[in-house]
């Protein structure tokens, strides 16, 4: 069920916002629900929809379950003795 939801912004802000919402045929309350879905996702990142990086994804066999943040922790650990967490 949606909601009804008041924002506050500049008024030359607003003029834009309504202008990037009309070229993208869609209204503003679209848009920040998209950005706000985007934003607090706990999903993994997914590449858009027909973009260069979609096509490739997939593209190579990996047999490996860690999630980045591993990955990069055990790549700086070798490469430069460190931790990722290490100040």
């Amino acid at each position: 069920m949606k909601e009804k939801l008041t924002l506050s912004i500049d008024k030359e802000t607003k003029k834009r916002a309504k202008r990037h919402a009309k070229a993208m045929g869609k209204s503003i309350s679209e848009i920040v629900e998209e950005y706000f879905n985007e934003i607090s996702s706990n999903e993994e990142w997914n590449p858009p929809e027909g973009s260069a990086v979609e096509r490739l994804a997939g593209s190579l066999p990996i047999d490996d379950n860690r999630s980045y943040k591993e990955i990069l922790a055990e790549e700086l650990q070798r490469k430069y003795g460190i931790d990722e967490n290490s100040d």
